[in-house]
């Protein structure tokens, strides 16, 4: 007969993988082909399989992941201008310029300042001056606000 803590044992082991097999199929074939010694969970240890610890992340809320979504036309100009960008925890889109890092937290925002971008990128208002040096030059003459 099992002792009370080893059934608790194999009753969290049991529970952590339909967990991990709800999160990543690849976990789940890998589980399916190990056998009890090779995947385990306990209270000290976490969840393992093959002895590598297993991490497992609350996503992004629904409503996170939609805001930081509003970004993604202003991260895909970004990358077709040339500009450096990140976009950070929780949805803020932040620029690398010549001039200093700027943040947005406002997709809106951040679309307005990199349409003007764009605009004046395409236009011969400016010839032959790299991206970086006409997003000074137009700050140094506030067209941009």
């Amino acid at each position: 007969m099992l002792s009370q803590e080893s059934a608790v044992e194999q009753e969290h082991t049991a529970t952590a993988a339909e967990v991990a097999r709800l999160l990543n199929p690849v976990i789940e074939q890998a589980i399916d082909k190990s056998n009890d010694s090779q995947f385990s969970f306990t209270k000290s240890k976490g969840l393992e399989f093959e002895g590598n610890k297993i991490l497992i992340f609350q996503d992004y809320s629904v409503k996170l992941s939609q805001k930081r979504k509003e970004f993604s036309n202003s991260c895909q100009q970004l990358v077709s201008l040339g500009i450096n960008f990140a976009l950070q925890y929780p949805a803020k889109l932040k620029m690398f310029l010549p001039f200093g890092p700027r943040i947005f937290g406002e997709s809106s925002e951040a679309q307005h300042f990199v349409d003007h971008l764009g605009k004046h990128n395409n236009t011969n208002s400016l010839p032959q001056i790299s991206t970086l040096n006409r997003i000074t030059h137009l700050l140094s003459h506030k067209e941009i606000i």
